[in-house]
């Protein structure tokens, strides 16, 4: 199906990862040093010993403090943690030096001999490239197959002077969770024996992660004590993180959560990240959504129902989150209470027709085009003829309803209101052609009347005037080809081989254009489903189509509009069987779009007939 304007709303994360259950198994690739110690182990006699020097660092006497440097720097890794903490003493002076004194150890323990030769590549120059490379190649540590780059990632969090960067070293490990749950045991083994006592907050992170890991049953508390402790410190020190990090540490425990089934706690640190987002400046109203969006879409239906307790005020005067909340009870079944919801935010007096306009859009791309269908209505009826709430509000009526329903007259009817009442007022023409929004609304609707014409003639069948009107839709286009005007185009009955060749020489450049986005936009959903769409529906490589329209469903998910192409896609490549698979898919998830339904209908009458003929019987 090609696209409508499609809400791109931005979750938290990807879908659910299914519980794995942990194993305990030793991967070759996964360095663990035989000896139960970690790099910064110190038995009591060297403790004493740091402590002692660490103190004089703050002696009055020159010679005194100068002899505590050089023993510290000799003592390398060994005094790093205990630097670290001494960066935080009372004594100024001591403080200052530890500082210092940390930027002249010689770390010489960033790759180990016993590293993987992979991780031994990407570390070899770590030590002397810039944040930014050293960055990157923790980037590249972290997509390492199996937990191969936790040594090394554990090792960044402990040992990198840059705190944001031993974050992200941290949350790499992190970030990998799913791959180590296979191997939890000699993950926890190597993350402990990495970081030892190491007193930083990375530490911290990976230590509560190696218990978690080896307790799934649970969510750790320690969590949400970390991740408020990031949060009050992007406030006060934000030199020491960064939104990202904080984001990040966020999003690892919402997974979590998600993952192992806990609403209670996955709704602690939803809510702290939306008090996070907000008090960075953003708008209440857009992270409440984007949450509500992500919690109906994982199903995470209790920590929902908290989140409805929690916000009930603020949902209660807003209608678009209002909408969201009855899509959700739709989508539990409860249809009652989700009719009450709906008409409760139609009712809402404020917010003017372009956001209900825009809320219908987005109403719609969840199936619930009865109660888009008042609001775009509403809009209709309520705004200047030709503004450009009003344009779009007839627009998507006439696409997601009208047109779908079979009712191409009264499509086309509403878009002729728009090009006849501009036609006949020479100011009100002036003034669309000189906005340059309302100029390309304008030149959509003169195509889409047109083209809607050409679909009730089609049903009437008079071809010769659908031919007519499809020739003048294809004229009215100003930027990419509508593939819905050429596969009408190419499906007219009854037409010249000059007329025919020059339509699929149209449909062929089309392809070739789209062809030509995808590569400039190669994760651009929206192109690979509109070549699929096209070339499905008349000619070409349909087996091509099919891997474009799988790409277009790798980028956006679940997409109704997408899976329907997919369907087509198949049914065109001879596939029934995944083709009704899919557009089945693609039904259950909107119910009221009839033209799926028909589509599904073809499917399941080929696959019939198909049996029918594989038996010999007529």
């Amino acid at each position: 199906m090609r696209d409508s304007k499609i809400f791109r709303s931005i979750v938290l994360s990807a879908g659910l990862v299914g519980f794995l259950e942990p194993a305990v198994a030793i991967d070759k690739n996964l360095a663990v040093r035989p000896e139960a110690q970690s790099a910064t182990s110190t038995n009591d006699a060297d403790l004493q010993k740091i402590k002692e020097l660490i103190a004089q660092l703050g002696s009055d006497d020159f010679l005194t403090r100068r002899e505590a440097e050089s023993q510290i720097i000799a003592m390398g890794a060994m005094a790093f943690d205990h630097l670290q903490e001494a960066q935080n003493n009372a004594d100024l002076e001591i403080a200052t030096q530890a500082e210092y004194l940390l930027h002249r150890i010689t770390v010489d323990y960033w790759i180990r001999s016993d590293d993987p030769e992979e991780v031994r590549e990407l570390m070899k120059s770590y030590a002397k490239v810039s944040l930014a490379q050293r960055r990157e190649i923790i980037g590249q540590l972290g997509v390492l197959n199996d937990a191969m780059g936790v040594g090394a990632l554990s090792r960044i969090s402990h040992f990198e002077l840059s705190p944001r960067l031993a974050k992200f070293g941290a949350l790499a490990v992190l970030g990998a969770r799913e791959k180590h749950l296979k191997l939890a045991e000699t993950v926890a083994l190597s993350i402990r024996q990495e970081i030892g006592d190491s007193p930083r907050d990375t530490a911290r992170w990976l230590r509560t992660y190696a218990d978690q890991l080896q307790d799934t049953e649970s969510i750790s508390p320690e969590w949400l004590s970390l991740i408020d402790a990031e949060a009050a410190l992007l406030k006060d020190e934000p030199e020491e993180t960064s939104l990202d990090v904080v984001i990040q540490l966020m999003q690892f425990h919402i997974q979590l959560c998600a993952d192992e089934k806990h609403p209670a706690e996955l709704f602690e640190s939803l809510r702290r990240r939306i008090d996070l987002v907000v008090d960075q400046g953003g708008t209440p109203r857009d992270i409440l959504a984007k949450t509500l969006l992500w919690t109906m879409n994982e199903q995470e239906w209790k920590a929902l129902e908290l989140m409805e307790a929690h916000y009930g005020e603020q949902l209660k005067q807003d209608r678009l989150l209002l909408y969201l909340v009855a899509i959700a009870r739709a989508e539990r079944g409860q249809d009652v209470d989700a009719k009450k919801i709906a008409g409760r935010a139609f009712d809402l007096v404020k917010s003017d027709n372009a956001e209900r306009a825009n809320i219908a859009d987005i109403i719609a791309e969840y199936g619930h085009h009865d109660w888009a269908e008042k609001e775009w209505r509403f809009v209709i009826d309520h705004s200047e003829v030709a503004s450009q709430e009003s344009m779009d509000a007839r627009r998507s009526l006439a696409s997601w309803c009208l047109h779908d329903r079979g009712e191409d007259q009264e499509a086309a009817e509403l878009m002729a209101e728009v090009c006849d009442a501009v036609d006949a007022d020479p100011q009100l023409k002036q003034r669309v052609m000189h906005d340059n929004e309302l100029r390309y609304l304008m030149s959509d609707l003169r195509k889409s009347r047109e083209f809607f014409t050409a679909c009730d003639l089609n049903k009437k069948g008079d071809h010769a005037a659908e031919r007519k009107h499809l020739d003048l839709a294809y004229a009215y286009q100003t930027d990419m080809q509508d593939p819905d005007i050429l596969i009408a185009m190419y499906r007219l009955p009854n037409q010249d081989e000059a007329y025919r060749a020059k339509v699929k020489e149209r449909i062929r450049q089309a392809a070739n254009d789209v062809d030509q986005l995808i590569e400039k936009y190669p994760d651009e959903a929206l192109w690979y489903n509109h070549w699929a769409w096209l070339v499905s529906n008349t000619e070409g490589d349909f087996s091509k189509a099919v891997r474009y329209s799988h790409r277009s469903l790798e980028l956006s998910p679940d997409s109704p509009s997408y899976l329907d192409t997919l369907g087509r896609c198949y049914y065109a490549a001879g596939d029934l069987g995944s083709a009704i698979k899919y557009q089945r898919q693609a039904v259950e998830k909107h119910p009221q779009v009839q033209v799926m339904r028909r589509q599904l209908t073809t499917f399941e009458k080929a696959l019939a007939e198909s049996k029918l003929q594989d038996k010999g019987q007529p």
